[in-house]
């Protein structure tokens, strides 16, 4: 995001692309009851930033204003959605940020990550079981059956401004899960994305708010209501799993 803010981004970019700096990145397949089938490198939504992210189209003119605005209204009519929450926790490793009011339970082995060895082959979901089945019990269920949103991130940002998980890197192996419960706020929601333009917003301590680092996660709406999105494009609304896949894909990166 610093080579992206800078003037010189062109002089950045063809420094970077006659060193040929690459890396690898994770992505995430993410599965809907419908039966189709995505592969996501930016994140998944529902909820408040969702309703932001689509209903601010029609300002798509203002630029980043958009999504200024889009908050504020969205903030107005602040909607509360149904539905059952589940994921499998990430293996912990040092350094690894740990959610102390999120529910605890021991992870499965962390088999299932790797990337596909054959060439051009799709990995399979090796995590998860079908939509139409209970969840394995060695998952965790959140108590809470409404939320005010829920978002699944792979990166560190979600917008230029907007560092949401600053853990996250390319290829953790890791799916950063937020989710705010019912009953927060309209200014406390509004201090949480303030603070998450300095990347803070996890230090206000907010008992709505939730992180936690999975592997794989499940979000099981009650009706058709609300707006869905993956990598920022609107989906349908229902039931919809995914899984980590470390080193699916390569991207040109100066870090």
């Amino acid at each position: 995001n610093d080579h992206v803010a800078k003037k010189k981004l062109l002089t950045n970019c063809t420094f970077i692309l006659c060193k040929g700096l690459h890396a690898p990145m994770d992505l995430v397949s993410l599965s809907t009851a419908s039966g189709k089938r995505f592969f996501s490198f930016l994140g998944f939504g529902w909820g408040f930033i969702a309703d932001v992210d689509i209903d601010s189209e029609k300002y798509r003119r203002l630029g980043n204003a958009r999504f200024t605005l889009g908050t504020l209204q969205c903030l107005v009519r602040l909607r509360v959605y149904q539905g059952r929450l589940s994921y499998l926790p990430a293996a912990t490793e040092p350094g690894t940020p740990r959610d102390s009011k999120a529910p605890t339970r021991r992870a499965a082995p962390t088999a299932g990550t790797e990337a596909p060895s054959g060439h051009g082959a799709l990995p399979a979901d090796t995590l998860l079981v079908p939509l139409g089945q209970p969840v394995p019990p060695h998952w965790v269920v959140v108590p809470e059956e409404e939320f005010v949103c829920v978002y699944a991130i792979y990166q560190s940002h979600l917008g230029t401004n907007l560092l949401m998980a600053p853990a996250a890197r390319l290829h953790d192996g890791c799916i950063h899960l937020f989710y705010v419960g019912a009953g927060i706020s309209r200014v406390a929601l509004l201090k949480i994305f303030l603070a998450m333009g300095r990347g803070t917003h996890l230090d206000l301590n907010c008992p709505h708010l939730h992180c936690v680092p999975v592997r794989a996660f499940r979000l099981e709406p009650r009706g058709s209501a609300g707006i869905m999105t993956v990598d920022g494009e609107a989906l349908a609304c229902e039931p919809v799993q995914g899984q980590i896949h470390g080193h699916m894909c390569r991207v040109v990166t100066a870090s």
